[in-house]
């Protein structure tokens, strides 16, 4: 099932806290999450895997979420996502992933030039991933 989602300028959106990293290829990027999201007490070791999951998210077109299948969530704890941009009212990043987590993990999205963005999921909520790429097709999902 999909659902949809009217999309704000999440730059301006005053309900998400950024901060800002470097990518694996040394590049800034910023990681959102609501304020209304605290941090929760950490999962069981043994009850996450790591994983590497090879995916195929390019920019979408539309604003509508895409729901991940029963072995991807799984696997990843992502029960959906989307990837938007290029877009006129982006100010800094052309692209920006919106994801939802049911696990905490240490996710890394790795995008088509090989660029890694690391987002530690503290709680199981939404996430934004906002980052510019020449090729940001989203094309592996990792978690640790």
């Amino acid at each position: 099932m999909i659902t949809e989602k009217k999309v704000v300028r999440i730059e301006e959106d005053p309900d998400i806290i950024w901060e800002e990293f470097t990518s694996k290829n040394g590049n800034p990027f910023h990681v959102g999450h609501r304020k209304s999201e605290t941090k929760k007490g950490s999962d069981s070791l043994s009850a996450k895997k790591d994983f590497q999951v090879d995916v195929n998210w390019p920019p979408s077109k539309d604003d509508k979420w895409k729901t991940t299948d029963s072995d991807f969530l799984r696997t990843t704890g992502i029960t959906r996502y989307n990837v938007y941009g290029p877009r006129v009212s982006f100010k800094v990043y052309s692209y920006y992933l919106e994801f939802t987590n049911v696990e905490n993990y240490d996710y890394y999205f790795v995008d088509a030039t090989g660029d890694q963005y690391n987002v530690n999921c503290f709680s199981r909520s939404n996430h934004y991933v906002q980052y510019n790429s020449s090729n940001p097709t989203i094309v592996r999902v990792i978690g640790s």
